[in-house]
């Protein structure tokens, strides 16, 4: 049975004990490691209902929301999916992978899972390269084609593929903009 955690009530949680967050950062890997089959962490974002159709909007979100998380170190990937309801407006973002200084990996089923038990229509993908440098990898690519089967597979519509440079770079690469999906 998957169990839905909201990364907010943990964090208050951990704010009421007065344990900062910081020095958990090993542990809290470490859990959501072990517990990620079983766990669907999906985050409920301050920006719910904003309407998130272009790569700007969507940077926003990274960097006002997914950068200020407890959890979230600009030296590595993290790699999220963005829900989006019919009027393609801002439901959650779930973390599918926090990963090195230069990868995060995800498979297709584990970016598609939040997306199917948010009951999205569409959805994002979005991670940083924390070099700064947005170019996509040929990983980055692949992945893209990957899942843009499987969502036409499973009717949802996959909207972007975005990748975010760090904040001093200021640059982003969108795969739709860029004619690849």
């Amino acid at each position: 049975m998957k169990q839905i955690v909201n990364l907010n009530t943990v964090n208050t949680k951990l704010k009421k004990l007065k344990i900062k967050f910081d020095s958990l950062g090993i542990f809290f890997n470490l859990i959501f490691v072990m517990f990620k089959p079983s766990i669907t962490i999906i985050q409920e974002s301050p920006l719910k209902g904003t309407l998130c159709d272009t790569p700007e909007i969507a940077k926003t979100i990274w960097f006002d929301d997914l950068a200020k998380s407890a959890f979230f170190d600009s030296n590595k990937e993290h790699l999220i999916v963005v829900i989006l309801n019919t009027k393609l407006k801002l439901i959650d973002w779930n973390l599918v992978s926090i990963g090195s200084v230069n990868e995060a990996v995800a498979h297709p089923r584990e970016i598609f899972r939040p997306v199917i038990i948010g009951g999205a229509y569409a959805f994002l993908l979005m991670h940083n390269h924390p070099s700064g440098d947005s170019a996509p990898s040929a990983a980055d690519r692949r992945l893209t084609s990957s899942l843009r089967e499987g969502a036409s597979l499973l009717q949802l519509n996959f909207l972007d593929h975005i990748i975010v440079g760090n904040k001093e770079s200021d640059q982003t690469f969108s795969f739709r903009e860029a004619g690849l999906l």
